[in-house]
């Protein structure tokens, strides 16, 4: 249990760390400095469209199209 409980707040420090590091930065650049290609699509999840109208957002370099900057910006502290 307190492996669990320290690994929980180890995730939130990360993820709280990988937030600060793009607090000053657009979506788009944000985008470009992970590697992920900015453009207009319909979003996806796990390679299959949402349904949702076509937007502006970031092409992961795993694949999936995140048109929400926070969301985004979650994933990239999950992959690393």
């Amino acid at each position: 249990m307190k492996k669990l409980l320290g690994s929980l707040v180890l995730l939130l420090l990360l993820s709280a760390c990988s937030s600060n590091q793009y607090a000053d930065m657009t979506f788009q650049e944000v985008c470009s400095q992970s590697g992920g290609m900015w453009m207009k699509m319909h979003p996806t999840m796990n390679y299959i469209p949402t349904g949702q109208l076509a937007c502006y957002g970031c092409m992961q370099p795993t694949g999936d199209h995140i048109c929400d900057r926070q969301r985004y910006i979650q994933t990239l502290s999950v992959q690393s």
